[in-house]
Order: C-alpha cells, then structure tokens, then sequence
C-alpha cells in the first residue's frame, strides 16, 4: 500500500466517522424536540376536545329550541304578522 493510499484510507475513516457521529447527534436532538412537540400537541388536542364538546352541548341546546311546539308556533304567528 503506498501513502497516498494510507492517507486517503484514513480521511475516509475519519470522514466516515464524523458523519456518523452528527448522524447520532441529530437522532439524538430531533428525539428531544419530538417529545416537545408530542406533548405541545397532546395539550392542543385536549384543547380541542374540551372546546368539542362545549360545541355539542351549545348545539343540544339550539336543537331543543328550534324543535319545541313553542319555537314553531312563535315562527307561525310571525309569519302571519308579515304576510
């Protein structure tokens, strides 16, 4: 083996190891802030559930009103007071 040989087979092992080792590095911090995301996203969800449910609630309402007797013949006699 000559040295210009020797010499490129150990730029490519140290290159080879530099790659490797930012590789483990951002695995490592995209690990981080993946776990940062999965709980600011968790919280999100919460959120939404909760505002989710408040919707359905407030629709339970507005479903009662527009479905009782009183609310349809309130719109009837409105109707005859502009027709």
């Amino acid at each position: 083996m000559s040295e210009y040989d020797m010499v490129s087979f150990i730029v490519a092992v140290i290159a080879t190891a530099v790659v490797i080792r930012a590789y483990i590095k951002s695995r490592h911090s995209h690990g981080a802030e993946s776990s940062g995301k999965i709980a600011e996203l968790s919280k999100r969800i919460d959120n939404l559930e909760s505002m989710n449910q408040e919707m359905q609630s407030r629709l339970h309402v507005l479903e009662e009103i527009v479905t009782s007797r009183d609310y349809d013949l309130k719109q009837k006699f409105r109707e005859l007071e502009d027709g």
